[in-house]
């Protein structure tokens, strides 16, 4: 039974993998009706395109560069192909031939020949890859080499391009023993770590101040380090009002007042006007030391009105500048 059971695993064994010159993996025969050989691109980036999804198409070989051997006497050579292809069933015509240069100028490129150059620039699949500083750096002095060797003008970068990239090239190349600190990205990373660990270390002595005195987070001690001690609540004392401004200056063609600086303790500066009989009213508010008397709306014609300004904070508005008067026009 055991001999039985063996010999049949030993069948099965040679069923699965057959190492016969039947197995094509194993005898492989160009011809015709055979193997044929893929001349470019290598099976591997054919692979990639593949895995990709790309749609490839293929010429053979004779219409895009001229035969080795014109008068057909090597009728048994395999046939090749390329991947730079015209799409139809067949053997392509051989007239009229095209160089691979000029294909490669084309702008109506097949999505197999997409993936070639894809390729070609150091990307896999159609998917862009990591563009860091080398590899930008690494494109650039490409272009530059390369163009000048391109027979044909109208294959070539612009020339406004190429002299943009050398320029910005020559900028790079002239800086980087100066750029001691990597990428920006790394520069970045190494920032926002030591202010981390600044805050870690200004945390452990604050708390050390804390835990040496009988006065824990209330010890004086922390105005030495720039930390506040904490205070009883209503210990602190209230903001006081707003200082009275300066003197103001009315623009009449703006119609604002200026002062030369914010008053003491002022946050804001506010701007009052009270039409000649009438009460006093808002007129703006802003951050800076002039101050619109028209943004909560427009001056009435012909009426005499009343202006002066007036710090405020979160106290409330202070003394009130100089009044100044004017009639609308």
């Amino acid at each position: 039974m055991t001999n039985d059971l063996l010999g049949r695993i030993e069948e099965w064994r040679r069923k699965l993998l057959d190492l016969t010159n039947r197995n094509q993996l194993v005898s492989c025969k160009m011809g015709p009706r055979a193997a044929i050989r893929l001349e470019y691109p290598s099976p591997g980036q054919v692979w990639n395109g593949i895995l990709g999804g790309a749609d490839l198409t293929f010429a053979w070989k004779r219409e895009l560069v001229p035969e080795a051997n014109e008068s057909g006497d090597d009728n048994n050579a395999p046939p090749q192909l390329s991947l730079f292809a015209s799409k139809g069933e067949g053997p392509p015509p051989v007239e009229p031939r095209i160089t691979l240069e000029q294909g490669l100028g084309s702008f109506a490129i097949t999505d197999g020949e997409r993936i070639g150059f894809f390729i070609s620039y150091g990307w896999e699949s159609g998917l862009v890859g990591d563009f860091n500083d080398a590899r930008i750096e690494s494109l650039a002095n490409q272009t530059i080499t390369v163009t000048p060797t391109i027979a044909d003008a109208t294959h070539r970068y612009p020339a406004a391009l190429l002299t943009l990239i050398t320029a910005q090239l020559a900028i790079v190349n002239t800086n980087q023993p100066l750029a001691t600190g990597g990428s920006a990205q790394g520069a970045t990373a190494a920032r926002d770590a030591a202010l981390v660990l600044r805050q870690v270390v200004n945390a452990r002595v604050r708390f050390f101040y804390c835990s040496a005195s009988d006065e824990t987070d209330q010890s004086a001690e922390l105005v030495s380090i720039g930390r506040q001690p904490r205070r009883d609540a209503g210990a602190a004392a209230a903001q006081p009002l707003p200082a009275a401004p300066g003197p103001a200056t009315f623009d009449a063609v703006a119609l604002s007042l200026t002062v030369s600086a914010l008053p003491d303790h002022a946050t804001t500066l506010r701007a009052f006007r009270r039409p000649a009989g009438g009460t006093a009213e808002l007129a703006s508010t802003s951050g800076t030391t002039t101050v619109s008397l028209t943004d909560l709306g427009p001056l009435t014609t012909g009426v005499t009105y009343e202006f002066w300004l007036v710090g405020h904070n979160s106290q409330g508005n202070g003394p009130q500048s100089n009044h100044v008067s004017h009639v609308a026009t």
